[in-house]
């Protein structure tokens, strides 16, 4: 919970403003990127499938905190409507859970599909119901759990300016570790599991795919295989994406870790609100640039989804 004080006005202005910002660009990128990555000629499958759900889960925490926070944060709709105030912040939390999984089996589809000569790919790819189930089923059991009595999550204006739990929930804390991930303001049990492992696949992928790339650039350097070039820079950008999340991860790691430090509610909310909006808005950007794929319809499409890289 973050720490109580007395409201500054010139500090609360300022964290709606950054709220503002951060959560409108937020979702702009998240829109375009969700538009990229449909449209992009090489994406398939079950690829295609984790880069959507991570996309719709950061869209709709920048989303979130534009279309109820900030306007809870200038009208007090909160106390207005407290129903509303609920449902949207449970649809909101429950929605972000829907990258956890998707970013970790996107971590681990590309390094099986990278690594060991392709080996284990077909093996996990024969696994892909019981991953759309796992996708799917992750965020609405949370969403379930939410709407328990005295468990939603709220939006709280004034100072605080952040989704929050309803303290007196009797399942709180079996909530908290389905969920806190991604969302740098409470130290859940997800936590320890999801984000270790992202940040070591994401980066993993990421350095094997640039000394793949760079080795065919030095093979190939004047006698250059230009299809095979094409595939490798796309799915070079696809790796370096995945590095982008690994970055953005550490960064919600340290804001948690910083937290034990901060007793002052502005640094708190600093650490926690627009660390999540900053995290969200630099994966957005990433998917929307480097995503873009500058093949013509008439060209033939390409997929890194299917069959592992040789």
């Amino acid at each position: 919970m973050a720490p109580i004080s007395k409201i500054d006005s010139t500090q609360n202005a300022i964290e709606i403003f950054t709220m503002a910002l951060l959560s409108f660009f937020g979702t702009s990128f998240g829109v375009a990127g969700i538009h990229v990555v449909q449209k992009n000629s090489y994406l398939k499958g079950l690829v295609k499938h984790y880069l959507l759900l991570d996309l719709i889960a950061l869209t709709m925490a920048s989303f979130g905190h534009l279309i109820w926070g900030l306007p809870c944060c200038l009208w007090n709709l909160n106390e207005l409507l407290p129903f509303v105030n609920r449902l949207v912040g449970n649809i909101v939390y429950a929605s972000m859970t829907m990258g956890y999984n998707a970013r970790l089996f996107l971590g681990i589809n590309r390094l099986l599909a990278i690594a060991f000569e392709g080996k284990y790919f077909k093996m996990f790819e024969s696994t892909r119901l019981l991953q759309y189930a796992i996708m799917i089923s992750y965020p609405l059991v949370v969403l379930a759990l939410l709407f328990l009595p005295s468990c939603g999550v709220t939006f709280t204006p004034n100072g605080i300016n952040h989704f929050g739990f309803q303290a007196e929930c009797g399942v709180r804390w079996l909530i908290l570790i389905l969920v806190s991930s991604f969302k740098a303001t409470n130290w859940g049990f997800a936590s320890y599991f999801f984000m270790p492992l992202i940040v070591i696949f994401d980066s993993f992928v990421f350095f094997l795919m640039r000394r793949r790339y760079r080795n065919f650039q030095k093979e190939q350097k004047h006698q250059a295989n230009q299809t095979k070039a094409r595939d490798l820079r796309r799915e070079y950008k696809l790796a370096l994406q995945m590095g982008t999340n690994a970055v953005a991860m550490l960064c919600a790691i340290s804001s948690k870790f910083a937290k034990v430090l901060l007793v002052d509610a502005f640094s708190y909310w600093f650490a926690s609100t627009a660390f999540l909006l900053l995290t969200c808005l630099l994966s957005n950007i990433s998917y929307a640039l480097l995503l873009r794929d500058s093949t013509s319809k008439k060209t033939e499409k390409k997929t890194i989804s299917i069959g592992a890289n040789s």
